[in-house]
């Protein structure tokens, strides 16, 4: 047997996981483009040299406090490497930190555990500042609406706060195009109402039932034009978002005004995350690593094979294995998952329409039948928890020969077929 490792279950050990095949198979390993990561040097320059804004020392100086948004846990923001540096050039501008406030951008996901907080932002920030979960439906604030005619609800403590900063990262996302920049805000710190009215151009319905647009890649659509729209209303002045190499070491930062320096990230992420599609595959496994932490985020492992759909597999009696960590299970989203507003049953999802009527798998050793059930109208994909048992239905399914292709850190990689 051959053996090949794939990256796994981040924040929860980020570990190695190991995946073995017959001898006799083709196995291809296709990885991200890559860069080399930059050091704490590169990144105070990228923050002392913001685009198209006023460095944060300045923008410190004579103001009465600030609140910082950073991502969740189910995004691999480094937020014990960035916030120090951000922290100490506020000072140095004269925000103490008992003026700093740190806000969570959940959007509709779970609010984060005290743990959660220390692996995220360092045990150092989270004992000298305050850390507030945001909540969707309480503690908000009314600021009109945006230019597609969407209420703006926004949280209350940040929108209060003389200077607003967001802190994320630049990965590939099915509806905004990319994550960071205004996305820090919508759906970040939105209201329940603010978040399903950006949300619902995401989605179509054929047939009468519902479907996801993708727009992987493209931070000009009507989503993000509506986040942007929002983030300028309420006052959002400064972003720092970082753009990861495939051992999600920071490749690089980007600081300054929310729409410039994001679209700038944008541009390093797709050479960074440039990946050879390997065309033609029997078995295309996709790997959920770094949005692993719970199966309600799993549709973003498509994000590599996004607009390519059949011309990645042999046919339709290829098979496609889905992998995820899941390590907390099934996971929650208050907007999307089941039984809310905008849930998308993984029926029409799972694979998504470009890739429908392909046989799909989902491997997790976290997850059970009764778990991913709710996620689907029908009979849900068939689960593995154990490698072996699915290997072996694979062996039965394609032979002694097979071109496997694997995907390790899918939903940050961008496809190009091998002629591109």
């Amino acid at each position: 047997m051959q053996t090949v490792r794939i990256p796994w279950a981040r924040w929860y050990g980020d570990e190695e996981h190991p995946l073995w095949f017959p001898d006799e198979w083709e196995v291809v390993l296709a990885e991200m483009e890559g860069a080399p990561s930059i050091d704490e040097e590169a990144m105070e320059m990228a923050l002392d040299n913001p685009i198209d804004s006023p460095p944060l020392r300045e923008l410190a100086r004579g103001r009465k406090n600030v609140g910082i948004i950073i991502d969740d846990i189910s995004r691999p923001t480094p937020g014990h490497i960035l916030l120090p540096l951000i922290i100490r050039r506020l000072e140095e501008g004269g925000i103490k930190r008992e003026d700093m406030a740190i806000y969570l951008s959940l959007g509709a996901h779970r609010p984060m555990t005290r743990d959660d907080m220390i692996k995220k932002l360092g045990h150092e920030v989270v004992s000298t500042i305050p850390v507030f979960n945001h909540n969707p439906f309480a503690d908000l604030v009314s600021l009109g609406t945006s230019q597609m005619g969407n209420p703006i609800t926004i949280n209350r403590g940040f929108a209060e706060k003389d200077l607003k900063i967001a802190v994320g990262c630049i990965l590939p996302h099915p509806a905004a195009g990319f994550g960071g920049g205004a996305k820090n805000i919508i759906p970040g710190i939105g209201g329940m109402d603010t978040l399903e009215a950006n949300h619902k151009p995401a989605y179509y319905v054929k047939d009468g039932q519902r479907f996801a647009h993708r727009w992987v890649g493209n931070p000009d659509n009507p989503l993000r034009q509506d986040m942007e729209d929002i983030a300028r209303k309420i006052g959002l002045e400064f972003i720092v978002n970082a753009v990861f190499n495939a051992r999600l070491e920071v490749a690089g930062l980007f600081a300054g005004d929310l729409v410039a320096a994001h679209r700038a990230g944008s541009e390093l992420a797709q050479e960074v995350y440039r990946t050879r599609l390997v065309p033609k595959a029997d078995i295309a496994i996709f790997n959920a690593y770094p949005k692993d932490t719970e199966f309600v985020q799993v549709n973003n492992s498509f994000n590599v094979a996004d607009e390519y759909g059949m011309a990645l597999l042999k046919g339709k009696d290829s098979t496609i294995i889905v992998a995820t960590a899941s390590t907390e299970g099934a996971g929650f989203h208050s907007l999307a998952g089941p039984g809310m507003p905008l849930f998308t049953p993984k029926d029409n999802t799972l694979p998504p329409p470009s890739l429908a009527g392909v046989t799909t798998w989902i491997y997790s050793p976290n997850l059970s039948v009764a778990q991913i059930r709710p996620f689907f109208t029908g009979q849900p994909r068939p689960l593995y928890t154990e490698w072996q048992g699915l290997l072996d239905d694979l062996i039965r399914r394609h032979g002694s020969k097979a071109l496997v292709a694997i995907y390790p850190m899918a939903c940050l990689q961008m496809g190009v077929l091998p002629e591109s």
